[in-house]
């Protein structure tokens, strides 16, 4: 008898399992939770917040799920996955598993929370990859982003998110604080974000404590207090590389830029660029408001339409015309790597020109199948003077010259 009573135990629990979602078990990336309807996204904030972290498990979302339906869109709207209620708090409960969106979206999400606002709460130790949030309304009080409202020790490839995010403290279009080695990667968003405090960005809030963000950019318009910035409002302790922003940003207070508010306390920024207007109170950047004891190489704003001729951290000479800020000349100078060109690298990162992001440089990832035109095309000219040798080098002034100095690998020896 008692062995049956186990045997009909085991199959309960493995029929509750089996249950769960849409299919899967969780186990690995080939058997992971099937998420495809509102409820299966709801079951999982449910479980999530009330003390299921679901840490090593995998999750993967079939198709687009759309949350305009009650009662997600009406009243406080969606309860964020993942409940954040101070750092520290043995209350916290955050999401710690790997969500993999395929590709997909969730669409029109609404959330009005009196503590973290976004799809998810918080997340510790996580990662969620491949996510669109689209046409999302997210208003919180301690921290808010479309997708991530906390992000601790996680990691953000490849999701973009587009709509408005508004609140109190932390503020990003895609997270509003990653902290503690998180890292975020080929991310972007179109959000326009306002705070009415301080740590507001286009893409993150705050990115801090050994974090690191490469190949992201935001196109919102960023609004807050103080730390505002048209990517990340402020970077301490950490490192941002390859992005950019294009909104524009305003603070009525101090540490305003056109990418970054602050970048302090031993954080490196580089490769990157911002284009939108900057007003502020005090401390205000064309590129960042105020740059403490940390490091920007390589990196411009454009002084015609930020309204700046000046930004903390950086030689005015990184700052350019409009005209400048299109040329890739400007960029191949100090080393960054476009496609189309192999002196700077083969990592084909950046790319310019093909009627794309105003004439602006773009990242590759956007569009892939894009040609490097800028390289490829055009007249090749010889310099007008030198001859290559220490005493007399080559005088490189047009992208002509440029491309003359591509065409026969024998000359870069000189």
């Amino acid at each position: 008898m008692k062995k049956l009573l186990l045997f009909l135990s085991l199959l309960f629990l493995l029929a509750v399992t089996k249950a769960q979602f849409g299919g899967g078990n969780g186990l690995t990336e080939e058997t992971a939770y099937q998420l495809s309807t509102v409820e299966h996204l709801a079951e999982l904030a449910t479980n999530v917040n009330n003390g299921t972290t679901y840490e090593g498990s995998f999750f993967k979302q079939m198709n687009d799920i759309d949350l305009n339906v009650d009662p997600y869109n009406i009243g406080n709207g969606w309860i964020p996955i993942g409940i954040l209620m101070g750092i520290p708090s043995d209350d916290n409960k955050p999401f710690k598993g790997n969500y993999n969106g395929e590709g997909y979206a969730v669409q029109n999400l609404f959330v009005n929370s009196t503590t973290s606002a976004g799809l998810f709460g918080m997340i510790e130790n996580a990662s969620i990859i491949n996510l669109s949030v689209t046409n999302a309304n997210i208003t919180g009080v301690y921290a808010a982003g479309a997708l991530v409202a906390w992000q601790l020790g996680s990691v953000i490839n490849n999701c973009i998110s587009s709509g408005t995010v508004n609140s109190e403290g932390r503020a990003g279009g895609l997270t509003g604080f990653a902290g503690l080695s998180s890292s975020l990667a080929n991310c972007s968003s179109s959000c326009n974000v306002t705070g009415t405090g301080n740590y507001v960005g286009g893409l993150t809030g705050n990115l801090a404590m050994s974090s690191n963000m490469n190949y992201c950019f935001a196109t919102g318009n960023v609004s807050g207090v103080e730390r505002v910035g048209g990517l990340v409002g402020s970077n301490y302790q950490s490192t941002i590389g390859n992005c950019y922003a294009l909104g524009s940003v305003t603070g009525s207070g101090e540490k305003i830029g056109g990418l970054l508010g602050d970048n302090n306390d031993g954080s490196t920024l580089s490769y990157s660029f911002s284009v939108g207007a900057v007003a502020g109170g005090t401390l205000v950047g064309g590129l960042v408001g105020i740059n403490q004891n940390s490091t920007i190489y390589d990196s411009f704003w454009d002084i015609s339409t930020s309204g700046q001729t000046t930004s903390s951290g950086s030689s005015t000479s990184n700052g350019k015309t409009t005209d400048e800020m299109k040329n890739p000349l400007t960029y191949l100078e100090k080393q960054w790597d476009f496609k189309g060109e192999s002196m700077n690298g083969d990592d084909d990162i950046w790319n310019i020109g093909n009627n794309r992001n105003d004439g602006y440089p773009y990242l590759c990832w956007q569009y892939p199948n894009d040609e490097g035109v800028a390289f490829h095309t055009g007249e090749v000219e010889a310099p007008l003077a030198g001859n290559g040798t220490i005493e007399t080098p080559y005088q490189i002034a047009t992208l002509g010259n440029l491309n003359w100095i591509s065409q026969d690998t024998n000359r870069w020896e000189y």
